[in-house]
Formats: C-alpha cells, sequence, structure tokens
C-alpha cells in the first residue's frame, strides 16, 4: 500500500497552523468530535482498546482520553511534526501514558493485536485511489467481532454540480471563519492538488461492506464533510 501524502503535514510550520485552520476548513470540527465521544460511549465499556488512524495532532485522542480513563489508545500517524503536537497536548494533560504510538501507517503497522473499536477521521481522501480499499479492509482484520468503526471525510463527486454548490458554500464558510486567502487558494484548489482523492458515499458503503463491515450510517453531515458508523460482523 502507498503511504498516505505527507506533505501538507511533514512540516513543522504547517503543522503548527493545522488546529487553527482545520476548524475554519471543516464546517463542525469540534461537533463532529464531539459526537465520536457520544456514540464511542454508548459503545463501548469502561475498559476497552482503540485503534485511532491518522491521529493527527490528537484532537479525538485527547477528548476521549480525558473522558474515559479506563481506555487505551493505539495512535497511528505517518507525519511526525502531527505526532509531536499531539503528544505535547496528552503530556499536558496526563493521559500520555495511555497511548501507544506508531510512526507509519496501518500497512507498517506490526504485530496481530485487535481493537475494540477504531477512528478514521478526515484521513481516507489522503490515501490514493487506489489504496482506499485496501485500507478499510486491512481495518476490518485489525478489530474485534462487532467492533464500532467511525468515520469521517470529505465526499462527494466533484464532476457534478451538487458537489460544487457544497463546495462552494464551505469555502464561503472558511472565508466568514477567517482562512486568509492564500489558505483559501491552496485548500480548495482540488484540481491541482495531489493529495485529494475524493469518493461518493455509494462507493464508501460497497467498500465498507466489501471489507467486512455491517450496519453501515451516516450519522452526520455538514456541508461536504460526512461522519459514517459501522462495524465488523458479529
Amino acid at each position: 500500500m502507498t503511504t498516505p501524502s505527507l506533505g501538507r503535514f511533514e512540516h513543522p510550520e504547517r503543522a503548527a497552523l493545522y488546529d487553527d485552520r482545520v476548524r475554519k476548513i471543516i464546517p463542525g470540527y469540534d461537533i463532529l468530535h464531539q459526537l465520536t465521544d457520544v456514540i464511542l460511549s454508548a459503545e463501548l465499556p469502561e475498559e476497552a482498546s482503540l485503534l485511532i488512524i491518522g491521529a493527527g495532532t490528537g484532537q479525538e485522542l485527547l477528548q476521549l482520553s480525558q473522558a474515559h480513563p479506563g481506555w487505551r489508545f493505539t495512535a497511528i500517524e505517518p507525519a511526525p511534526p502531527m505526532a509531536a503536537i499531539a503528544q505535547e497536548k496528552l503530556a499536558q494533560a496526563g493521559t500520555a501514558g495511555r497511548v501507544t504510538w506508531h510512526a507509519g501507517t496501518l500497512a507498517d503497522f506490526p504485530g496481530q493485536d485487535t481493537f475494540d473499536a477504531a477512528t478514521l477521521l478526515m484521513v481516507l481522501h489522503l490515501v490514493p485511489e487506489e489504496d482506499q480499499y485496501a485500507l478499510l479492509t486491512d481495518l476490518a482484520e485489525r478489530l474485534n467481532p462487532g467492533a464500532p468503526l467511525l468515520l469521517a471525510d470529505i465526499f462527494g463527486d466533484p464532476t457534478t454540480t451538487r458537489y460544487k454548490r457544497v463546495e462552494a458554500l464551505t469555502k464561503a464558510w472558511a472565508m466568514k471563519a477567517g482562512l486568509e486567502q492564500k489558505a483559501l487558494d491552496d485548500v480548495f484548489n482540488d484540481k491541482t492538488r495531489q493529495d485529494f482523492h475524493l469518493f461518493t458515499e455509494e462507493r464508501l458503503k460497497g467498500w465498507l461492506k466489501g471489507s467486512g463491515f455491517i450496519d453501515v450510517q451516516r450519522f452526520y453531515q455538514a456541508l461536504r464533510i460526512g461522519a459514517w458508523i459501522a462495524r465488523t460482523n458479529r
């Protein structure tokens, strides 16, 4: 499997800007993470193991580790500057001892450990198209029977008028939130970005079902951002 594109996150200066920019680019970013906590709280017991793929700067790790002292986490993150920010947050929160890190991808994650749940938030569109299905298949094999997966990402068919309208509204949101013009041009120039691999909801559902997931359901949408829950077969 090809390594996801790290071009935007392997530089410390970009990583340092991420937490501020992501909230301007993704409508409802904090709500999405709050819903992730609510859903996983309903799905999991007080003691559980979670796999966090594309841990980034640690938003879900921080929120979940603080709220659930009995949960343990394995965080996979290929970009060292992003992981460093997350690790500092967790150290300050006093929850770093419950997080094990892997500096790489799921494809090169060693061992045969399986987990009670997983998150894949804003990651799949960074994975080359030919590897997206393989990632979900590998992920299903890492989860225990009946384990939930929470997945969120940009979705849609960029050739359609519907998507173009939603994208324009997302850009308007970012402008309203104060994203600078240079960043606007960079983020929303989908045609020239080499790290942007969109998929439709229909295709995603097909991948999930083909990978062994069941009960696929969208639980959130904010413009072009969607979030789904699925679970492995019991």
